[in-house]
């Protein structure tokens, strides 16, 4: 059966862009001058190791004999890294290959640090317009927030269900949007490691508050089925868009080396997420629960649907014995709340049902 927009409230994935960084690229920009030169000094030892202890005709040898000297390994390694390759020192067997390999990892090496070098002042440039870019979108999306909240507290106030259907329509469309834009730039820009923090938490704080009104509107007595199910639709997407920022802050992208000393312990994460903003997400996903809950048991129309579908047929003296019971337990809910919603139900004339 096909689903609507309202029936997926998780957060998705930012599709393939072919003409973004790839995920090898995205690696590349995450390695530090640090990174960069202790994978020097790992290829260079150990390229001198094995060329030093090599078997017989597969390390390197100088005038016709091979040699076994850790400083001539040492020597011819560092000089094929920088493919100059005097010729004093010749590689043979298997030899050769690590020479390839040492010739072909220098030379990107080089051209990754020229490039670097090169590049870093533009793209620091080119970073700070883009964070100052994601800073305005955020705060921009933080006031949509609060424009739909406002609107949604009047029509509350004025139990005007019609129009609280029509701006669930309107909230789907938004809060899909900011969730694509979260999750794209989370993935591919680093959007909750670098000075976002504070249009973050403004933007969290608007959709704590409009949880808030969502889960009062699931509460409202002429509320049916079909909108507390799309209002809990729309608390499912904010929840979700809550706990993936919660792991993108929680996974802090930082240079390979400092990540091996943070997983080592001999250093701590370079990002933290701000006190306040861990209490408003944590807070938050612990409102939506509790607010799920009491919505499911509160006396609405939905919550009436619910029981008059589960009501056996007939007259209520044909009922088995204490059938309320069986009705709350199938629903989830108290006992006093069924009576309460089958009294409603006679007094409005929808039950007994036909048999």
């Amino acid at each position: 059966m096909k689903t609507g927009a309202h029936d997926r409230p998780g957060i998705g994935h930012p599709h393939h862009k072919p003409y973004m960084p790839s995920r090898l690229g995205r690696a590349l920009e995450r390695a530090s001058y640090r990174d960069v030169a202790l994978a020097c000094l790992v290829v260079l030892i150990s390229s001198s190791i094995y060329l030093a202890k090599a078997p017989t005709g597969h390390g390197i040898s100088h005038n016709g004999a091979q040699t076994s000297s850790i400083l001539d390994a040492a020597y011819f390694s560092i000089v094929t890294f920088t493919s100059l390759g005097y010729g004093d020192y010749v590689p043979e067997g298997t030899g050769r290959i690590v020479a390839c390999g040492l010739v072909i990892f220098g030379l990107a090496a080089v051209a990754f640090l020229i490039g670097k070098l090169a590049s870093e002042r533009s793209q620091a440039t080119l970073f700070l317009l883009h964070t100052s870019d994601r800073d305005r979108r955020l705060r921009g999306f933080a006031a949509v927030i609060a424009g739909e909240r406002e609107k949604l507290l009047l029509r509350l106030s004025n139990s005007e269900i019609g129009d609280i259907r029509q701006q669930v329509q309107d909230l789907t469309g938004i809060l899909e949007g900011i969730s694509n834009y979260v999750a794209f730039h989370g993935h591919h820009s680093s959007l909750g490691d670098y000075g976002n923090a504070p249009a973050l938490l403004q933007m969290l704080k608007e959709l704590r508050m409009l949880t808030r009104s969502i889960l009062d509107a699931m509460l409202l007595p002429k509320t049916d089925i079909d909108l507390q199910r799309r209002l809990d639709a729309i608390v499912r997407r904010i929840v979700s868009l809550v706990r993936f920022v919660i792991a993108m802050q929680s996974h802090p992208v930082i240079d390979w080396t400092g990540a091996l000393l943070v997983r080592l312990g001999f250093s701590a994460p370079t990002i933290e997420i701000p006190m306040a903003q861990s209490r408003i997400e944590n807070g938050l996903i612990s409102e939506v629960e509790r607010g799920r809950s009491k919505a499911a048991s509160a006396s609405t129309e939905a919550l009436l649907a619910k029981v008059l579908a589960t009501c056996a047929a007939g007259p209520l003296q044909a009922w088995p014995r204490h059938d309320h019971k069986r009705v709350a337990a199938e629903l989830g809910v108290s006992n006093m709340l069924i009576m309460r919603s089958i009294d409603e139900l006679r007094a409005q004339g929808r039950l007994p049902k036909p048999t």
